[in-house]
């Protein structure tokens, strides 16, 4: 049986490209406008960046940030003051919140539970009559950079065949559009590419140590660290050419979507 990892975050780590991780999170709340929006969740809030947004956007409602990461609540409450952030693991505990909210929120984050299809009437379950469940996931599995990753982490030498490191339990976009038509009448879905500007190859892979790469990361020593990176560089590189700036163009894909709960 495989040993199952779990994933210790950085918040460091995840904060070198704040901007970039930030920006969908802009689109997405600027896609939910609400009146009179009182109580809102933050689903996988992270260091916080997400959260921040919301409370700048309605400045007189309750924000609470949730996020399975002890490291990433700490940062987030050392950051923001004036937003409530706490532990809680969103597959056991939500129901436990007690409460309905306005605008139930998720930016980059469901990726990393399985069952959509349950995940999701949970979440749309504690949206208040009214209020909006918002959401977006990467979709950029299919990317280079993606697919070099997990051809080099699966090569047997590595050993993470024997550890249980899933990742990605996400649908198809006709998938959540059935599954949203059943909660609602009244959703939206839509993709943005974003074109992130890298300073050279090796930000590629800062990006992903902050993310996707993290639980492989756990599992080696330095030495086999620097090897894995090493490795990962050399694949990407004829994918992604140098512009004339000297800069690299990291296209990435994600998914959003919106579903209002109706009155009564």
């Amino acid at each position: 049986m495989a040993e199952v990892i779990i994933v210790k975050w950085d918040s460091s780590q995840y904060l070198q490209f704040q901007g970039e991780r930030t920006r969908p999170a802009i689109d997405l709340a600027q896609r939910v406008p609400i009146d009179g929006c009182q109580n809102i969740v933050d689903i996988g809030c992270g260091p916080g960046n997400s959260s921040a947004i919301l409370k700048k956007m309605y400045p007189t409602a309750a924000v609470l940030g949730i996020d399975h990461s002890e490291n990433m609540i700490k940062k987030a409450q050392a950051t923001y003051d004036n937003i409530e952030f706490r532990v809680l693991d969103v597959q056991t505990k939500l129901n436990g919140l007690g409460k309905k909210f306005d605008l139930v929120f998720s930016n980059a984050c469901l990726q990393w539970i399985p069952d959509h299809r349950n995940l999701l009437k949970t979440l749309f379950s504690i949206v208040a009559d009214g209020g909006v469940m918002a959401v977006q996931i990467p979709k950029n599995g299919d990317s280079p950079l993606y697919r070099a990753l997990d051809e080099v982490v699966n090569q047997p030498k590595w050993n993470f065949a024997q550890q249980d490191v899933a990742y990605n339990g996400t649908l198809k976009p006709e998938e959540y559009f059935d599954i949203l038509s059943g909660l609602t009448t009244n959703f939206n879905l839509w993709e943005t590419i974003y074109y992130h500007r890298m300073a050279n190859h090796k930000a590629l892979l800062e990006w992903v140590k902050g993310t996707r790469l993290r639980p492989y990361m756990s599992l080696l020593n330095a030495r086999e660290k620097a090897m894995l990176e090493e490795e990962i560089i050399e694949k990407v590189i004829p994918y992604y050419p140098v512009q004339a700036n000297g800069e690299i163009i990291y296209p990435f894909r994600r998914l959003f979507f919106t579903a209002k709960k109706e009155v009564g």
